[in-house]
Parts: structure tokens; sequence; C-alpha cells
């Protein structure tokens, strides 16, 4: 069962992940960076997943946040 919350724990932070990088609005923007990091922050808490996988998952965001803050810029044109 651990590992099935696991992989579901991380499924969701990828979730947000995409998400994040969709958005066009930076208040929405804001919204998914903070949550994916919230679920990112609180499964590494509960022991789901490890430091790496916290960068790698980390480094996603950002990278997604990126994405997202380019979107933000273009769509205020």
């Amino acid at each position: 069962m651990t590992e099935e919350n696991r992989q579901n724990a991380i499924a969701f932070v990828r979730s947000e992940i995409a998400t994040l990088s969709e958005q066009t609005d930076n208040h929405e923007r804001l919204a998914y960076h903070n949550r994916a990091h919230g679920a990112l922050f609180a499964i590494h808490a509960g022991g789901l997943i490890t430091a790496e996988e916290v960068l790698a998952l980390g480094n996603e965001i950002g990278v997604a946040n990126t994405k997202a803050s380019s979107q933000v810029r273009g769509a205020k044109r």
C-alpha cells in the first residue's frame, strides 16, 4: 500500500505541475505554484519521497513556473 500511496502522491504533484505550466493568469499561476509546492512538501514530510525526489520535483515546478510566467507576460500584451 505504501508504494501505491507514494505513486499516487507523486502523480498528484505532477498533475499540479502540469496545470501550473498552462496558466496565463498571474493569480492562477501563483495559486498553482503554491499548491504544487505545498503538496510536494507534504508528501516529503509524510515520508513518501526522498530528498532527491523533492529536488527533482521542485525543479519540475520551477520549469513549469517559468513557462507559466512567460505565458502570463504574453497574455498581457
